[in-house]
């Protein structure tokens, strides 16, 4: 089973903007004290070992576009919020409904230009990680590395999740290579966890390609390597 890390494009040939970041800026004065506090509280004010939350309420995502934005079916928004990787079309949305995906919710979006609402064709997408279960950290491959240069990498043995959270070296610890066990759900064909990124199976893939899906690429090259033990 092949793996492909899934990237947002930062590109502004294909984005627009040259912040190689985001394309739309969330509309917060949309919402009132009440809306925002709840919004706040789920999205934005994290804890990091309670993180697999299920949404009990549903609202519009309102966004304006950036000054030479492109639209494009996966689209970066700012403020980050959390298990939200990106804004997706419908084009994307029916990529979705023929894979098998991991637990995921969409919430209705609206883009507008200045005060005109353009598009209302995109949902924010909302995926809870999965945990650190589906990691065989003895298998997976560990480093720290200050710089660029890949030659100056230092690596560590890192055999469980305890010395994963409690690592004290010089830098932050990055996986080169991420084995999943028998915890994780081979017939996924999206997912996300703890470490790692955003992750697509080769059929995915295809789709994305065959489909003109813009705004992401899909990369086998890119750090970690995934195995699937």
């Amino acid at each position: 089973m092949k793996i492909y890390k899934l990237i947002r494009a930062f590109e502004p040939k294909i984005i627009g903007v040259k912040n190689g970041v985001h394309q739309v800026e969330w509309l917060q004065d949309k919402y009132n004290e009440k809306e925002m506090q709840q919004l706040q509280s789920f999205f934005i004010n994290l804890d990091w070992n309670n993180i697999n939350k299920k949404p009990d309420f549903t609202f519009v995502y309102h966004a304006k576009m950036l000054r030479n934005a492109i639209l494009t079916d996966f689209m970066q928004f700012t403020p980050f919020l959390f298990g939200c990787p990106f804004l997706i079309n419908t084009k994307v949305k029916n990529i979705l409904d023929k894979h098998n995906i991991q637990d995921y919710y969409l919430f209705p979006a609206k883009i507008y230009d200045k005060d005109k609402v353009i598009s209302e064709d995109y949902y924010l997408f909302y995926c809870p990680i999965l945990d650190y279960d589906i990691i065989d950290f003895e298998k997976s491959v560990f480093y720290t590395q200050l710089g660029i240069d890949k030659k100056k990498r230092k690596w560590h043995n890192v055999n469980n999740l305890e010395e994963f959270k409690n690592f004290k070296g010089i830098g932050n610890l990055k996986v080169e290579r991420l084995v999943l066990n028998e915890n994780f759900d081979k017939s996924l064909d999206f997912f996300t966890g703890r470490i790692g990124g955003i992750f697509i199976s080769e059929a995915f893939k295809k789709d994305i390609e065959e489909s003109g899906l813009s705004g992401v690429h899909a990369l086998s090259t890119y750090e970690p390597e995934v195995v699937i033990g």
